[in-house]
């Protein structure tokens, strides 16, 4: 019965966030291209965004001048993202209308930081995501430092979560990178 309650909360509070969504422009990428600059990383993960998603084009862009590998995910299966070097112009759009790389297929093991998106964060890194579980089962698999990326006013006291929801280390806003742990410090 408890988990049915948390799952309830879950569904009210992405609907009600989703919903009252703004776009903010470029402000993610300027603070991501900063994080990855001061740390030198050369492998990072990340997503293309999709609907009202934090926007990643121009951190993308960037990237590949900069000479910054990027894996984006594909989905797999239903339960499941493969990652693909993600080259300029090459995006295509998967069964489900997301931009998905045509790049090769690729592990996440030398992954020096992973970018995911997020409807909410808690302080304690908690992440709210859409509710198929695609990133938490990824991020189950790496053990580099993690960004969510969220939009001002998603970064929260508390989220509600299950056993399963993988903490981030970071939350990158429109305007800010908060660090909830020393990882990234």
């Amino acid at each position: 019965m408890a988990q049915d309650k948390l799952h309830a909360q879950k569904v009210e509070l992405r609907a009600r966030l989703l919903a009252d969504r703004k776009t903010c422009g470029d402000g993610h990428s300027s603070e991501l291209i900063s994080l990855v600059e001061k740390h030198g990383f050369r492998l990072v993960a990340a997503y293309a965004n999709f609907g009202t998603e934090p926007s990643t084009q121009s951190f993308l862009d960037w990237a590949v001048e900069a000479g910054v590998t990027v894996l984006l995910p594909r989905v797999a299966n239903d339960s499941e993202l493969d990652w693909h070097r993600y080259e300029a112009n090459r995006l295509g759009r998967g069964a489900l209308g997301i931009p998905e790389p045509t790049g090769l297929s690729q592990t996440l093991d030398r992954v020096e930081l992973m970018i995911v998106p997020a409807v909410a964060v808690g302080r304690d890194g908690t992440r709210l995501g859409r509710g198929k579980g695609y990133y938490d089962r990824a991020l189950e698999s790496v053990t580099c430092p993690t960004v969510a990326l969220v939009h001002d006013g998603e970064l929260l006291d508390s989220v509600p979560h299950e056993e399963h929801d993988v903490a981030v280390d970071a939350v990158v806003t429109c305007s800010a990178t908060v660090f909830l742990n020393q990882r990234l410090n």
